[in-house]
């Protein structure tokens, strides 16, 4: 990960964390107009359950509140 990367990936693990769920990494591409930011999460070691739709959503709202303060 490049720096930007990492920067964003500590601003954002205590939020996965709150949510139960664990960050594993995070792609960060700049780009003209904009930049795209992609999540790698998991459930933490010794969960039974899977990741679901439902955890990428509140992820992504989570983080995106977050971001955009």
């Amino acid at each position: 990960m490049n720096a930007k990367a990492n920067e964003i990936s500590a601003l954002l693990a205590p939020t996965g964390e709150s949510l139960g769920l664990a960050l594993l990494g995070i792609e960060y591409l700049p780009a003209p107009g904009g930049a795209l930011l992609r999540l790698y999460i998991d459930v933490p070691q010794g969960t039974e359950r899977q990741v679901g739709i439902e955890d990428c959503e509140a992820v992504s709202r989570e983080v995106s509140a977050q971001l955009d303060v």
